[in-house]
């Protein structure tokens, strides 16, 4: 089975992962949770957004929609919004439904659910469709340092 840059980067940095392998037929961390018969709330989605000083990555369960109000918020920003499908592929170097803001191509400053970061194990994209990581919350936080969005 093929490796992403998502595994690599976190090989490099000695982060322990499980992966999860599925057959991808629709996107959405809902879909991955549900094939995986993982929790959807720990399944979290990785969305570009674009802010007022330029782009972002925003980490929400994937049960769960993304407040733009709360994520401008968290970032100082006035307002936020969706990045297109064809920046968030430009800027990460990943396809939509297999967005991974570990290797992204980009680096991006990291937002996610305040209280999803608080969970003991979290799951989102290895940088390709159909393959989630499964790591500890606390390595998450300590190599992405996202900020908490409050909702």
């Amino acid at each position: 089975m093929a490796v992403t840059r998502g595994m690599r980067a976190l090989r490099d940095q000695g982060v322990p992962f499980e992966e999860h392998r599925y057959e991808h037929r629709v996107k959405g961390a809902a879909y991955a949770a549900e094939a995986l018969g993982l929790d959807p709330a720990m399944v979290a989605k990785t969305l570009v957004a674009e802010l007022d000083d330029g782009f972002a990555f925003a980490l929400v369960p994937g049960d769960r929609e993304l407040s733009l109000r709360g994520l401008a918020r968290a970032a100082s920003s006035r307002s936020a919004a969706l990045a297109s499908e064809r920046d968030a592929q430009r800027l990460t170097g990943y396809q939509i439904g297999g967005i991974s803001p570990f290797g992204s191509r980009t680096a991006l400053p990291v937002y996610a659910v305040a209280d999803w970061l608080g969970r003991e194990r979290v799951a989102l994209n290895a940088g390709a469709r159909g393959v989630i990581l499964e790591l500890a919350g606390a390595d998450l936080a300590r190599v992405l340092t996202p900020t908490p969005i409050a909702e």
